[in-house]
């Protein structure tokens, strides 16, 4: 298995938001009401990916992009890590720790990394502490039109350098 980490290319925006949507949906299937999946089709992902592509990190396993993180800026010394999906075929092999350690080597000069993740989200929850995060007791609540919440917590890692 061949697996490689870089930047994503401006014409990539077609397969990331088919990765994203299959990603995505096999995350919250079971964790999110059909009212909110169906909010979040393939023709929206693909198209909400042509602003992101510079913030974007894929990882492909043999010439064949399976995952990604997106992040932001949020000052000059922080990040978010607004998206990080990878599909469900490729996850706990790793590819999930190498792109945020990507993402780690091209901002040497942050200090703080913070993500916001889906409460019924334990998978992910129990990976993002095994890397080193910690809650912060943040919160932020979802409201979808049939009136369903959901709860996210915020999540961070101080001086990811040290």
């Amino acid at each position: 298995m061949n697996i490689n980490i870089r930047k994503a290319n401006k014409d990539e925006y077609e397969v990331l938001g088919e990765v994203h949507y299959e990603s995505w949906y096999d995350t919250y299937k079971d964790k999110m009401c059909d009212d909110f999946l169906s909010y979040n089709n393939i023709s929206k992902l693909v198209n909400d990916f042509i602003p992101k592509i510079s913030n974007t990190i894929v990882v492909e396993v043999d010439k064949k992009i399976v995952g990604f993180l997106y992040y932001r800026k949020i000052d000059k010394v922080g990040l978010e890590v607004h998206e990080l999906y990878i599909l469900k075929e490729f996850q706990g092999q790793g590819l999930g720790k190498k792109l945020i350690n990507y993402l780690l080597e091209l901002n040497k000069n942050i200090s703080d990394v913070i993500l916001w993740v889906l409460e019924k989200n334990e998978p992910a929850i129990y990976f993002y502490k095994k890397y080193g995060f910690h809650d912060n007791y943040k919160r932020e609540y979802i409201e979808v039109s049939s009136g369903v919440k959901y709860t996210v917590l915020c999540y961070e890692m101080n001086n990811p350098f040290q």
